[in-house]
């Protein structure tokens, strides 16, 4: 399906040919976003502008590469002492795009805005007790616990070198950029960044990139078939056979996405949730390579040796006597107010699937194809509801939703930032599991609670740009520019 944890990609390779009659739009590489960028800060960007643009602008002391490879950038090395509790790093001497020495005070700066700007609430510095710059290029991290894997993160967009503590301003000519591109210009409807040269890449002449702003997938992808953008960033699965041929392409991102299943279910209608579903037709409606029900962490940063899969039952049928009075909240009543799901039944009312209204039919034909599934095994009756992001993530927050689609980025490419990722959440607050679970033991004892159904592993779907090479997608949906290059064509 469309959802679970991580991954990464290299796209299709392209034939490598130049095409003649280039006119000079031509020479920039252009896909398109979803909004306008807000902010060249990576503190203060989000989503698919962070991905996709901010990554270019900024990169720290290490990062993904197109393999998911943790690999050094800013830093020759990182090494540990004292049980993992004290890392020093030394720098590369590398300069930003205007020419100004990067150095250890760099990351001091963003550490110290963090922490006096975001009161320490950002989850990039939790465990970091103090950063001191020992020379110009040797850095030192003091963490509060020890972190065997910190080197992933040291890969977070959020602790990148910055001249001062301040924010970067929105004049974006006036920042200093680390990453292979920096601002150059930045409308309500495009932004253009162009090559720094002053980052370590093996091409010699990048291109420049241009991001368009386009809030309409249907609208993107007529403009990628009148060559007016490059690169489509986002294709509905649907139509991923029909493109297939025409360079269309699954990229693996890594993220915990799923269905949250209140722990105020009865515990048997929590089961009939999760096993009444035909999770291999899901499969075939969503051309997806893994299975929805499962938790696929299979990248080797992660070390699971195989998937963690639910199964559909197919004498899986509820039955009314099963309920308890206390199993069921309405969400047609305050919080205080409770009804069993037999009273809700009798009163004719749906149980509600709660899904964020982000505007892509593939959650909408995730939660009817749900719906359907449920209501074909049963007496219930189940209503689709969508929410405005914001508001969605508020009241899952506040437990408010009983059955809700929601998905938990993940900052780093390893298994204990998964499971420290899922262990915040609500349904698993009251779960305490032994730091020394392996990941395959951690996840299975997620699984038995019958709290989440993990919905496969999630593959984006794009379209390669034609003129192009280069460029990656990595487990966390970094968009890497770094080596973009434009194909040169024998006449």
């Amino acid at each position: 399906m469309i959802t679970v944890v991580v991954t990464s990609l290299t796209p299709l390779s392209c034939s490598k040919k130049k095409s003649t009659n280039i006119n000079k739009t031509d020479t920039y590489f252009k896909f398109n976003l979803s909004s306008e960028i807000k902010s060249t800060d990576p503190l203060l960007s989000r989503g698919t502008e962070k991905r996709y643009l901010t990554y270019n602008l900024h990169r720290g002391l290490y990062y993904y590469n197109k393999n998911d490879e943790l690999t050094p950038h800013g830093a020759n090395f990182c090494t540990s002492k004292k049980n993992d509790t004290t890392w020093v790093c030394k720098l590369k001497k590398l300069k930003y795009h205007n020419s100004n020495l990067i150095t250890a005070k760099d990351y001091v700066n963003t550490f110290k805005l963090i922490k006096e700007e975001q009161n320490e609430g950002l989850d990039s510095i939790k465990n970091i007790k103090h950063i001191h710059s020992k020379s110009a290029y040797i850095l030192v991290y003091t963490l509060k616990v020890p972190n065997p894997k910190f080197l992933h993160r040291l890969t977070d967009l959020n602790l990148v070198p910055r001249p001062t503590n301040k924010y970067l301003s929105n004049e974006y000519k006036k920042n200093s950029y680390s990453g292979p591109y920096y601002a150059n210009h930045i409308t309500k409807s495009r932004a253009l960044l162009l090559p720094n040269p002053n980052f370590e890449t093996r091409i010699i002449k990048r291109p420049g990139i241009m991001g368009v702003f386009i809030d309409s997938p249907t609208t993107a992808l007529n403009l990628y078939e009148k060559n007016e953008i490059d690169f489509l960033r986002y294709l509905e699965t649907s139509f991923f056979k029909a493109y297939q041929n025409k360079g269309a392409f699954l990229s693996k991102h890594y993220k915990l996405d799923g269905l949250f299943l209140s722990p105020k279910l009865d515990l048997n209608f929590r089961k009939f949730l999760v096993h009444s579903l035909k999770y291999k037709e899901l499969k075939k409606i969503f051309s997806s390579k893994s299975l929805p029900g499962c938790l696929e962490l299979s990248n080797k940063n992660f070390k699971l040796k195989a998937p963690l899969c639910y199964k559909y039952k197919k004498d899986m049928h509820f039955e009314k006597r099963k309920i308890r009075k206390e199993n069921l909240k309405s969400d047609n009543l305050s919080i205080s107010s409770q009804k069993s799901t037999a009273e809700l039944m009798e009163a004719n009312s749906a149980i509600k699937i709660h899904v964020p209204n982000i505007g892509r039919n593939d959650h909408v034909r995730l939660s009817e194809w749900l719906k359907g599934q449920w209501e074909e095994k049963s007496d219930l009756s189940f209503e689709i509801e969508q929410v405005e992001l914001k508001t969605f993530y508020e009241r899952a927050n506040q437990n408010k939703y009983n059955i809700y689609r929601k998905s938990l980025p993940l900052e780093e490419l390893n298994c204990l930032h998964a499971k420290n990722k899922i262990s915040k959440t609500n349904e698993f607050k009251n779960l305490k599991p032994s730091k020394d679970l392996s990941c395959s033991e951690f996840f299975i004892t997620v699984l038995n609670e019958y709290l989440w159904i993990p919905l496969g592993l999630v593959h984006n779907v794009h379209i390669n740009a034609k003129h192009f090479e280069g460029y990656y997608i990595n487990g966390l949906d970094q968009f890497g520019l770094e080596n973009l290059e434009r194909i040169q064509d024998d006449e």
